[in-house]
């Protein structure tokens, strides 16, 4: 159980790794952990549960998988019918409408009805591009909706990325890039 936010020196890194376990692509994991996050999440003090919320509302309205989005939803529910606590999203809507991931602001270059939506998408390439992308990061960052219009640019950025980031560069790799950066300091371009 993670400690009141003033006591607790590592709290930032356990929040941001507490939803992490959300992040299957096993839907029965995904239910469980949904449940045992809610035992958690309704047995925490009120300052470290108000640090959650921020996240579970960017749940319920942004993840690409419907049963997180429904059961962040629920969970915000009851956190507001048993604790009285509710967060308010700066970009709720002023007719009181539910906040959906076309009310956030992607780009100051872009209107919100130019974003590809999240959970509204119909293209099955690039929904499950979004879905991978959720699974890696916990997030679908706004550079992959904004590059979503190009779906094969997209597939190619994704593809680079997981191989950067997840596969990370081998020793070999790495030395080979220090050897041609060594001959581009020398020869001032690369042979």
């Amino acid at each position: 159980m993670l400690g009141a936010v003033g006591t607790d020196s590592h709290f930032a890194v356990k929040k941001e790794w507490f939803f992490r376990r959300l992040l299957s692509s096993d839907a029965r994991q995904r239910a469980l952990v949904m449940e045992k996050l809610r035992e958690e999440l309704l047995a925490m003090e009120i300052p470290v549960l108000e640090a959650h919320l921020p996240t579970m509302c960017r749940l319920a309205r942004e993840a690409p998988l419907a049963d997180i989005r429904i059961g962040c939803t629920k969970l915000l529910e009851e956190i507001e019918e048993t604790k009285g606590l509710r967060y308010v999203v700066k970009c709720t809507p002023e007719n009181g409408d539910p906040v959906t991931d076309e009310h956030s602001d992607v780009s100051s270059f872009f209107g919100k009805s130019e974003v590809i939506s999240i959970v509204k998408n119909e293209d099955q390439d690039i929904q499950e591009i979004f879905i991978r992308s959720f699974l890696q990061g916990g997030r679908v960052s706004h550079l992959t909706r904004m590059l979503a219009w190009h779906k094969s640019y997209l597939q190619l950025f994704r593809a680079s990325i997981t191989t950067i980031m997840l596969n990370g560069m081998r020793v070999s790799t790495l030395d080979n890039l220090i050897s041609c950066m060594d001959l581009y300091h020398w020869n001032g371009e690369i042979i």
